[in-house]
């Protein structure tokens, strides 16, 4: 007999399912089905299986149980989406407590210690004394800014002139003068979280805390300008960023072991050496 005819044979044979009264013996009903039938059945049944599963890994959280390489790689986007996420939430979190900070500033929002200290400074006729002497820090950060400008002028070959349009950083009155050799720049007392503002459009190269002088900050300006600001309560820029002129850049303070009340310290650099600050800002009138 030839092969087919032998395996058509036996796919076309049957099976007989009899169910049966276990009491008395007698056939409820019959199933007859060929053994081509049973392994068509379950052919399907695995189709059946394959489909259900592949939609439960596919389109259900199920896929994430998945090996890495597996599938199309999801856990890897799912892990990358995450990480944009959390990104994307702290830069929100960082321009948001920006934004509020000089929405303060602006609005004048001061608390109740600073303004009982703004009135009674305008009572009293003396002004806060100021430890004016000069530490290893100050004379480290004077070479460092005239080497600077000095490399500046240099590169740039330009002048320094003296009709720039400078903002005052704060107004207030001046406790301590300029002094070239013991006290190169003024003191400015104003209220307590005053504002300070850029003097003139530059770069900030420096902006940190310093024992001695508390939270300062340092600007370089074009045409070899620098100025440098003292004692803030906090600084409202990083080293890097760019400023224009007006920006608020600190708040006045009182911080550092210098300081003995809200002041600010301030210092103008040339190329040439330090400036006076009196001879270029309104308090110097």
């Amino acid at each position: 007999m030839p092969k087919e005819n032998r395996l058509g044979n036996w796919l076309k044979k049957a099976t007989r399912i009899v169910g049966m009264d276990p009491k008395t013996f007698e056939q409820s009903w019959v199933i007859r089905i060929s053994r081509i039938q049973i392994i068509s059945s379950l052919i399907l049944l695995l189709l059946l299986l394959f489909g259900l599963f592949y939609l439960l890994f596919s389109y259900t959280p199920l896929g994430t149980i998945l090996p890495a390489g597996s599938s199309d790689g999801s856990r890897a986007k799912i892990a990358e989406a995450y990480e944009k996420m959390e990104q994307l939430d702290n830069m929100v979190l960082q321009q948001t407590n920006y934004i509020e900070n000089l929405q303060n500033i602006l609005l004048g929002k001061l608390d109740i210690d600073s303004v009982y200290y703004a009135t009674k400074l305008q009572r009293e006729s003396s002004p806060a004394e100021i430890d004016t002497s000069r530490s290893i820090d100050e004379q480290a950060l004077e070479e460092d800014v005239l080497a600077r400008a000095q490399r500046q002028r240099e590169s740039s070959n330009s002048n320094y002139r003296t009709d720039l349009f400078l903002l005052d950083p704060v107004t207030g009155e001046i406790s301590q003068n300029f002094k070239e050799q013991t006290h190169p720049g003024v003191d400015i007392v104003a209220p307590k979280n005053t504002p300070i503002l850029a003097i003139y459009k530059g770069n900030v190269v420096h902006a940190g805390y310093d024992e001695k002088d508390g939270y300062t900050l340092v600007i370089n300006h074009p045409n070899g300008l620098t100025s440098i600001y003292k004692h803030c309560e906090k600084l409202l820029k990083d080293s890097g960023e760019n400023v224009n002129a007006g920006d608020p850049i600190g708040i006045v303070g009182n911080t550092g072991e210098r300081s003995t009340g809200p002041h600010l310290h301030f210092e103008l650099w040339s190329s040439s050496g330090v400036l006076n600050p009196m001879d270029y800002f309104s308090f110097g009138r």
